[in-house]
């Protein structure tokens, strides 16, 4: 004999959910107040420019007052097909990519290890000089950078006066240029990982530490032997996320 179902519960309508949904918003306005300097700040100097940069690539404008001109996917048509240097562009990209990446991560690991030694002077100051970029906007990282390059007045070409050396044209000829855009990314980058890197470290147990010293490792195996394989799973996160990015 077929047992009686119980009935199913009636789904809030609509109109009851969006009542509850703002009580709730209303019950925690405070909240809301304190968050949103962020949001909005973050809507006028990033979503607007954003959007702003789409819409333009869709266009053509002659600049000023004067109005802007939907012409389609015909800036894409014309990038795509006409433009001598963007296969030049992409490869000098790629080969960028290629080697930041595996130079920035060791770079981090390198320095995430020395900061986390407990012995080590100075360790605020240190952290203080690497984490700078990373809360440190990237157009003044670039005005800094700039200046210390600069072929007439920068700072590392007085320096190289100095000790009788020439001036060299960073931002100018091609290997000088590649050499100081990948010095600028390695510090821009550093920050994150570094921290990213601090972290995993200080969570490996220092029984482990203790346990091979007693066994006689020295720091260089107990590198290789602990902190690498115990970094394994932050190095493919790592390595991952900036080629989906």
């Amino acid at each position: 004999m077929a047992q009686a179902l119980a009935p199913s519960p009636a789904l809030p309508k609509p109109a009851s959910r969006l009542r509850a949904l703002l009580r709730e918003m209303w019950k925690h306005r405070m909240d809301y107040v304190f968050i949103a300097p962020f949001y909005i700040v973050f809507a006028v100097f990033g979503i607007y420019p954003m959007l702003w940069g789409l819409r333009l690539s869709f266009s053509r404008w002659p600049g000023g007052i004067r109005p802007m001109e939907f012409i389609g996917l015909n800036n894409y048509v014309s990038l795509l097909g006409s433009d001598p240097l963007l296969g030049k562009a992409f490869t000098n990209t790629m080969a960028l990519w290629a080697w930041i990446l595996p130079t920035g991560l060791g770079f981090a690991l390198v320095v995430a290890v020395m900061l986390n030694v407990r012995r080590l002077k100075g360790r605020g100051i240190f952290r203080t000089i690497y984490f700078l970029p990373f809360v440190t906007s990237g157009v003044i990282v670039a005005i800094v950078f700039s200046q210390f390059l600069d072929k007439n007045y920068g700072w590392v070409n007085l320096l190289l006066k100095q000790v009788g050396l020439g001036p060299v044209p960073w931002l100018v000829e091609v290997v000088p240029a590649q050499i100081s855009i990948t010095l600028l990314l390695h510090w821009m980058g550093s920050g994150t990982n570094i921290l990213i890197f601090l972290g995993a470290l200080q969570a490996i147990d220092r029984e482990m530490y203790e346990a091979a010293e007693i066994d006689g490792a020295n720091g260089l195996q107990s590198f290789f032997s602990i902190t690498v394989p115990m970094l394994r799973p932050v190095l493919l996160f790592m390595i991952i996320t900036p080629r989906l990015a």
